[in-house]
């Protein structure tokens, strides 16, 4: 069942506000214009709204948190809450866009669940900031976030990422992007462009471009601060494997039976015609 739920219709309302980067004047006008009409406003981190409204000159508001940690138990509370209330209530990210690397989609969805308007204050997102800064000319990007910490997930991200066409966006803590930095020039090859922007719009604000090959050799613990770099698609042009060499692929993993098929489709990157063809071949 279709729920259309428009955001101006005078009921309840979700506002989810994009903060400032890092600079706290790029606040837009119609962000301040929501968190004074909001009756209630939730954050990620109530010291860093604080903060803001402060700058903002708004007093009085009842703040809350909903952060990663409680965000499907609170947002169903906020929402039944504001349905109760019949006003207006914002969330906000503690820098950025809500719902991007960031909590606010579960807010969203409850109130879809509950047949409450959502509207969203647009402005940048460090995903979007990093990539108009990068200067790659690509139409189209893959926003991957932040990876997978370790184990198998990451592994099967970054060999993911090795095939894409388009640039990828990645999220890292200072922390740990020495370690990213390497494992992406192990798997997509030292040649790839990066381009990484680090502190986006705040005092000690860079953008540094150059190989994944050139950035093996920088300092540990030289890149500080909140970080979105963007790597290059994938430029190599694909070459199908002749028939030729799927058979040869084929008897090489014949002792697996059936499971040749799906070792060539892996091996070769073919699809699953072309790799169960030569199996029948090969198997005669």
């Amino acid at each position: 069942m279709l729920k259309r739920l428009p955001s101006y219709a005078g009921g309840p309302l979700l506002y989810l506000v994009v903060t400032p980067l890092g600079n706290l004047s790029d606040i837009a006008p119609r962000s301040i214009e929501a968190l004074r009409a909001s009756s209630r406003i939730y954050a990620e981190d109530t010291r860093n709204a604080r903060k803001l409204l402060s700058y903002l000159g708004i007093e009085g508001k009842c703040l809350s948190s909903i952060r990663s940690q409680n965000e499907r138990e609170e947002a169903r509370k906020a929402i039944a809450l504001l349905k109760e209330e019949g006003r207006a209530i914002a969330y906000m990210s503690d820098a950025g866009h809500p719902c991007l690397s960031d909590p606010g989609a579960a807010l969203v969805h409850e109130a879809v669940e509950q047949g409450v308007a959502s509207t969203i204050v647009p402005a940048t997102s460090a995903a979007l900031a990093a990539y108009c800064l990068s200067g790659f000319p690509d139409a189209r990007f893959y926003f991957q976030g932040f990876l997978p910490l370790s184990g198998k997930d990451r592994s099967a991200v970054l060999e993911s990422l090795r095939e894409r066409r388009e640039p990828t966006i990645i999220y890292e803590a200072p922390t740990r992007i020495g370690k990213t930095l390497a494992d992406l020039a192990r798997v997509l090859g030292e040649q790839r462009e990066i381009s990484l922007s680090r502190e986006i719009s705040k005092i000690h604000e860079e953008t540094i471009h150059g190989s994944l090959g050139d950035f093996l050799g920088i300092e540990e613990g030289s890149i500080r601060g909140e970080i979105a770099f963007v790597v290059s698609g994938n430029k190599k042009e694909a070459v199908e494997p002749s028939p030729e060499e799927i058979d040869a692929c084929i008897k090489r993993h014949l002792s697996l039976g059936k499971g040749a098929v799906k070792a060539a489709m892996e091996e070769l990157k073919v699809g699953r015609k072309a790799a169960y063809d030569a199996y029948l071949r090969v198997k005669g």
